[in-house]
């Protein structure tokens, strides 16, 4: 082994020494964050589908998984989902640049009017007794505690 491998494994790092340099220079990727985040939402969704398989709850208002699967297919198929698509993108992307606009037009009253900058930092303090808590972030001012989360 290595010198940095051996001090990778000191370390708790993952360390292959076997595989040599990566070309180009390229880290090697972890999949295990991926893979656990993925975990939930598939175990959620199998569950899901043998409550509904079951009898357990009928899938009128949340259908089970494979059923929303079989009408994608057939959408996509007929080609009536790319419209659909394109719409809920468009509303999306809309929703975004209005959300943004009114960001930036608010930060930009907030920064040049002394009417608007009061009246943002009474609504802030309003927050005040939050900040108190680690970890606690105002979503109007930006404000977040430094504060490390306390150990139980």
């Amino acid at each position: 082994m290595t010198a940095e491998a051996t001090a990778g494994l000191e370390n708790g790092a993952l360390a292959i020494a076997a595989a040599g340099p990566r070309p180009w220079g390229l880290p090697r990727l972890d999949w295990r964050p991926l893979l656990l985040g993925l975990a939930l939402p598939l175990l959620a969704a199998l569950a899901w589908e043998a409550a509904v398989r079951s009898g357990l709850a009928t899938g009128r208002l949340v259908p089970p998984p494979s059923r929303v699967a079989v009408a994608l297919w057939k959408l996509a198929r007929s080609g009536e989902l790319w419209p659909h698509v394109g719409a809920t993108a468009a509303r999306v992307g809309a929703g975004f640049a209005l959300g943004g606009a009114a960001g930036i037009l608010s930060g930009l009253a907030a920064s040049y009017s002394p009417c608007s900058a009061a009246w943002w930092t009474r609504h802030c303090r309003a927050c005040a007794p939050s900040r108190r808590w680690p970890g606690c972030h105002c979503s109007c001012c930006g404000w977040a505690s430094s504060k490390p989360p306390r150990s139980r």
